[in-house]
């Protein structure tokens, strides 16, 4: 796996957490009310849009916890300021009255924050997790089949979200119980949705807007809930050609700066990972994919901290996150 550059993940990520504009919201309008996007999203209202303001707030936590000597202290304690009550509320609020915003992408990414946090920051943050986990559990329980672009909307992604958020919370948090709810209804899913598919056509990716892959983002969550012997089996089940794969397998190229064109980077980036993490599970498939998963990362790593903010501002994430969670 490829280290980061702290320095310069440093720089892109102080810079998404300080910029409002532009600022993306699909505000559902009832009334002719003016809607201001930071002044109903105080926390989360900066990085382009909210869900990318949650996943660059987990990048900075999760970068905070794993080289704490690398932060700025300035900058890591300006971020944990803005987690007060009242901007809390706000966001509670938010949700409240518009109970599909950022369904479900959103919400799993706010667990993965929550989970990264500080206990002080988590306790603040609590109200909003648990609008999200209790939701999540609803939504879960109420798919009898799964989302499966490779897109924001797919289900797999969000379910594993939930399961390495819950991970990282324990019995003595006050959300443990709301967590664990959340995790067996994602469980549940996971076997009406995914455990009787086989042979998968793989030829059919990768559509022309993927930052997932729908296949691998279904085998990241089994790797993660079966056990690796039964893991194993129904991999082999799912892609019993995998050498025949060379779509799925090798790096996806653009050279267009467009938003959605770039999302072929946050492809590139979360296959990495998957890939690290499905061959964590089954050792056999190691030497197979780890070219492929340095060939993976070298397509994309010089985007993460470039000068296009259409990447820059969602793109730390999936890179941090396919490194944290390669081997875990």
């Amino acid at each position: 796996m490829m280290m980061p550059d702290i320095s310069a993940l440093i720089d892109v990520l102080g810079h998404n957490i300080t910029s409002a504009l532009p600022y993306h919201d699909t505000h559902f309008f009832r009334d002719d009310q003016p809607h201001h996007p930071q002044r109903a999203h105080p926390l989360f209202g900066f990085s382009y849009d909210w869900h990318s303001a949650v996943n660059t707030s987990w990048a900075l936590a999760a970068l905070a916890r794993s080289y704490p000597s690398e932060v700025p202290r300035a900058l890591w304690r300006d971020f944990l300021a803005r987690f007060t009550p009242e901007n809390i509320a706000a966001e509670v609020t938010y949700l409240q009255a518009n109970p599909r915003y950022e369904r479900p992408y959103g919400w799993a990414w706010l667990l993965l924050l929550y989970s990264a946090l500080p206990p002080k920051e988590r306790s603040v943050l609590a109200p909003l997790a648990r609008l999200c986990l209790r939701r999540l559990s609803h939504y879960f329980d109420s798919l009898s089949t799964p989302v499966r672009y490779g897109v924001h909307s797919n289900t797999a992604f969000a379910a594993t979200l939930v399961h390495d958020s819950a991970a990282l919370v324990h019995g003595g948090d006050e959300l443990a119980a709301d967590f664990a709810s959340a995790l067996a209804a994602a469980k549940r899913g996971a076997r009406r949705w995914f455990y009787a598919d086989k042979n998968y056509p793989h030829h059919i990716e990768r559509n022309a807007y993927d930052f997932l892959s729908p296949v691998l983002c279904e085998a990241e969550l089994l790797a993660m809930i079966m056990t690796p012997a039964d893991f194993a089996t129904w991999f082999d089940r799912l892609l019993p050609d995998l050498a025949a794969s060379a779509a799925l397998l090798a790096p996806a190229t653009t050279r267009s700066r467009d938003a959605q064109a770039v999302h072929w980077h946050g492809l590139n980036l979360s296959r990495a990972g998957q890939l690290a993490r499905i061959a964590h599970r089954i050792p056999a498939l190691a030497g197979t994919f780890a070219p492929r998963i340095s060939q993976l990362f070298a397509a994309s790593a010089t985007q993460i901290c470039g000068d296009n903010y259409a990447a820059t501002h969602w793109l730390p994430a999936f890179y941090l996150r396919a490194i944290i969670y390669a081997e875990s």
